[in-house]
C-alpha cells in the first residue's frame, strides 16, 4: 500500500512540474512577444537540443542542420508577435521547423517521392506495433531508412510525446493523414530494424 501511495505521489509531482513548466513557457512567450530578448533566449534554450535532434533525423550534415536551426529561430523571432495562443508555442515552433526542413530537402532534391510509395513498400512488412526500443543506436539508424513523412510523425510522437492532433498541426496536415502515416511508419520501422538486426548476425 505504501508503494502505491509513493507512486501516486510521484505521478502527482510530475504532473505539477509539467504544469509549472507549461506556465513558465507561456510567460516566456508573452514576454518575448513584447520584445524581451532574455525571454526569447530562454525559449531557445528550452527547445534548441530537441529541435536539433529533430532536424538531424532529416539532415545528415551537422553544420547544415545548424543552418536549418538558425533559419527556424530567425523565422520564429520574426513571426512570434503574430502567435495568438502562447500555449501553442511548441506545436507552432515545430511547424516552422518542419517547413524549414522541407525547404532544405527540396533544395537538396532529397525529399521522398510520395507517401503512397512509402506506404506500399511498408505493406510488405508483417503488421505489428513497434518493436521494443531497447537499442537506441539501432532505432536512430533505422529512422534514416524511412520516408520523410514517416520520420516526421515518429519523432514528434516519441520525442515530444505529441498526440495525433498536435502532430497534425505541426505538420499542417489532417489528423487522418497522421494516423495513416503513423500506422505505416511503425510497420516500416519494425521491418527496417528486423533487417538491420539480421544483417548484423
Amino acid at each position: 500500500m505504501g508503494r502505491v501511495s509513493s507512486i501516486a505521489g510521484a505521478n502527482t509531482r510530475m504532473r505539477a512540474d509539467d504544469e509549472i513548466s507549461r506556465l513558465e513557457e507561456r510567460l516566456e512567450v508573452l514576454l518575448a512577444q513584447r520584445g524581451d530578448m532574455e525571454a526569447f533566449g530562454r525559449l531557445v534554450t528550452r527547445y534548441e537540443r530537441r529541435l536539433v535532434y529533430y532536424i538531424l533525423r532529416f539532415v545528415d550534415d551537422g553544420d547544415q542542420a545548424l543552418d536549418v536551426l538558425q533559419e527556424v529561430w530567425l523565422s520564429a523571432f520574426r513571426l512570434l508577435p503574430r502567435l495568438d495562443a502562447p500555449e501553442a508555442f511548441r506545436v507552432w515552433v515545430y511547424r516552422i521547423t518542419h517547413g524549414k526542413i522541407v525547404e532544405f530537402l527540396r533544395r537538396e532534391r532529397r525529399i521522398a517521392t510520395s507517401v503512397e510509395e512509402a506506404a506500399s513498400s511498408a505493406a510488405e512488412v508483417a503488421a505489428s506495433d513497434l518493436p521494443v526500443l531497447d537499442n537506441v543506436e539501432l532505432v536512430h539508424q533505422a529512422l534514416a531508412y524511412l520516408s520523410v513523412e514517416h520520420r516526421g510523425v515518429l519523432v514528434l510522437h516519441f520525442l515530444e510525446g505529441m498526440p495525433l492532433e498536435e502532430i497534425a498541426q505541426s505538420l499542417s496536415c489532417p489528423v487522418g493523414t497522421v494516423k495513416s502515416r503513423m500506422h505505416h511508419a511503425k510497420r516500416s520501422l519494425r521491418g527496417v530494424i528486423e533487417r538491420l538486426n539480421h544483417d548484423r548476425r
